[in-house]
């Protein structure tokens, strides 16, 4: 008679059968296998993608009642798995005297702003949440030592998360009573809520990426896909020029505009050889239709809510746009001033803890009904002036430089679907934290740090590759 649910679980010394034993199955190639790619799961990649598909109200899930965040817990877990790969020989602290600069300064970064936390530890809880954005800096390290690998079979993914994170961002609010009474996570961000300036960037990053497979693989695909691809492109672009932010349109387009170019040069011109002194350039018929393609997509714009708002911040000295620039500008030359008044604010800052907006006299021009509690002069170079001094402002300025010179060259190689992830993050990111906060927090942070740490990786594998390439012939 077979016994009830349960009841072989409940008896004690029941002798085991090998397939029962746990440490028989451990022994067993096929669990083994599968025991490794759970441990070889890019942790710091999914982490991207999840902040990517969900925004700022995704990096405030965590643990109820508790201080700790998915993004924190994700990022000690990518940390733990580099240190255990490190240890099992497969990853190498060695190939950091290969890596580029840019990582070597994030990198520098890192261990100032550690060093400057711990000398100036005045105010625990508020300083270590000051110091957070730039300890994510250490993502980068983990994802050039574990970079993804079989970059081909994320594509599908990828587009998940991107057509997933155009649904709740374009569909919701068009239903009667949205937000209806979703729980607000964390201070204020309201589940399937977006912020404007970082979707917008994410919404260009998906019509960008889409735009790039549909000029690299002309003629290599079904009709039915091309479809698909040009109508999620079109969505995405409608969508991004719908919204109220023109930090996420300017980096949205940004993104566009990079990949249009890029796959508009030659592929004669996108050779690895060095030695090569004429650069195929641009046909003067493709060189008219960009251009004519640019002043047509500029008109257009101009009959947007988003490029209306953009002109009006320009032009127009009564618009509410224009008002808000101007109060990034009295914050910013308030700020300005206020850290290189003292020598020992300009050389070193003022560290993790003080409110610096406060103290500047900048709070009234940025807070209102809105806004409360600011601790951010809405730009990531002259916030980390305050904070580091000039040398952190030196190191930030030099790694946002340096991602874009690595983000460009990547476009202009055949590079797969997440190289062409990373650099697009690369260009666009840093486009709305010089303008807003998304750098000093960890939906933004934590992609654009994987971002730089992945191309860095990159950058070394390539010239590595071509080696072996012509060995091969």
């Amino acid at each position: 008679m077979t016994p009830p649910p349960g009841l072989a679980q409940d008896t004690v010394g029941q002798d085991l059968s090998p397939s029962q034993d746990p440490e028989s199955a451990a022994r067993d190639p096929h669990v083994r296998a599968a025991m490794r790619r759970v441990a070889s799961l890019p942790v710091t990649f999914l982490l991207t993608l999840y902040l990517l598909g969900t925004g700022r109200w995704g990096s405030y899930l965590g643990i109820p009642g508790a201080p700790f965040y998915i993004s924190d817990i994700l990022v000690a877990l990518a940390t733990l798995q580099m240190m255990m790969a490190v240890r099992a020989g497969r990853a190498s602290p060695g190939a950091l005297t290969r890596a580029p600069l840019a990582l070597l300064l994030l990198l520098s970064l890192l261990i100032y702003s550690g060093l400057r936390l711990a000398l100036g530890f005045e105010f625990p809880l508020v300083s270590l949440r000051d110091f957070a954005p730039y300890g994510y800096a250490a993502v980068a390290l983990v994802a050039y030592l574990l970079p993804v690998r079989e970059e081909a079979r994320w594509r599908p993914i990828m587009y998940a998360t991107f057509v997933a994170h155009l649904l709740w961002v374009a569909a919701l609010p068009i239903f009667p009573g949205f937000p209806w009474q979703l729980p607000v996570l964390g201070s204020d961000a309201t589940l399937l809520v977006a912020r404007p300036d970082f979707d917008t960037t994410v919404l260009g990053l998906g019509a960008a990426f889409a735009i790039r497979d549909l000029l690299r693989q002309r003629g290599s695909r079904r009709w039915a896909e091309t479809a698909a691809l040009v109508t999620f492109a079109a969505a995405s672009a409608f969508t991004m020029v719908d919204m109220a932010t023109r930090a996420g349109l300017l980096a949205g387009l940004l993104a566009i505009g990079a990949v249009v170019l890029t796959c508009m040069i030659p592929k004669s011109a996108r050779g690895e050889s060095r030695n090569r002194r004429h650069r195929a350039r641009l046909r003067p018929v493709q060189v008219v239709a960009l251009l004519l393609g640019c002043s047509v997509a500029v008109a257009a714009l101009a009959f947007t809510t988003t490029g209306s708002r953009l002109i009006s911040g320009i032009s127009d000295a009564s618009s509410g746009a224009y008002g808000t620039v101007a109060a990034r500008q009295t914050v910013w030359d308030r700020v300005g001033d206020y850290v290189l008044r003292d020598a020992g604010r300009t050389a070193v800052g003022v560290g993790f803890g003080r409110n610096f907006i406060a103290e500047s006299g900048s709070q009234v021009a940025l807070e209102g009904t809105t806004y409360l509690n600011v601790r951010s002069p809405h730009n990531y170079v002259l916030g980390t002036l305050a904070r580091l001094g000039v040398a952190g402002a030196l190191i930030v300025s030099m790694v946002i430089g340096l991602g874009w010179w690595l983000g460009m060259s990547r476009l202009r190689k055949d590079v797969g679907p997440v190289g062409t992830l990373a650099a697009l993050l690369a260009l666009s990111l840093p486009v709305i934290a010089l303008l807003g906060v998304v750098l000093e927090s960890p939906f933004g942070a934590i992609p654009y740090f994987w971002a730089l740490g992945h191309l860095a990786a990159l950058d070394i594998s390539s010239p590595l590759e071509a080696h072996r390439k012509r060995a091969s012939e």
